[in-house]
């Protein structure tokens, strides 16, 4: 190790073992760990996504994202999921983006105020498509909502 100079020879005679630049080793070293599993000081994983009134509002009033993946965010809200993980987080999104794509024309305040009406008024498991389906009446004329089993 001392002839090719990863310690220091005349520290290692004198019984001192020295490494140059070990604190440079271990950084880089360290920064490689982190490259590889996707981390970084700031970024530390998280198990569990969630959702709260303040994590939706900042969600969809960003001026940045997706308009269809923030109604999604908005559904899952008002149907009170409260947490998410990744994997399921992901299969939510893959199943309510096409109705999301339906209704993402719209404002988001409108969205919002028939999901609401749908929470009160709805006697069936409403979702993204009856939102698309509601959004084009005037739901204060409406009565409320049963499901007709056939």
């Amino acid at each position: 190790m001392a002839g090719l100079n990863l310690i220091d020879k005349k520290g290692l005679t004198r019984g001192i073992l020295y490494i140059p630049k070990m604190r440079k080793y271990s950084d880089d070293y360290t920064k490689k760990v982190r490259r590889v599993f996707g981390q970084s000081s700031d970024n530390v994983p998280v198990d569990k996504i969630r959702l709260d009134k303040n994590r939706i509002d900042k969600i969809i009033n960003s001026e940045q994202g997706r308009k269809d993946i923030k109604i999604i965010y908005l559904y899952a809200y008002k149907k009170e999921i409260k947490e998410f993980t990744k994997e399921t987080e992901q299969s939510f999104i893959t199943r309510n983006l096409r109705a999301s794509q339906l209704i993402k024309g719209y404002n988001i305040k409108r969205i919002s105020e028939v999901m609401d009406w749908l929470n009160k008024n709805a006697d069936f498991k409403w979702t993204l498509e009856s939102v698309s389906k509601y959004i084009d009446e005037k739901l204060k004329d409406k009565p409320k909502i049963v499901e007709k089993i056939s």
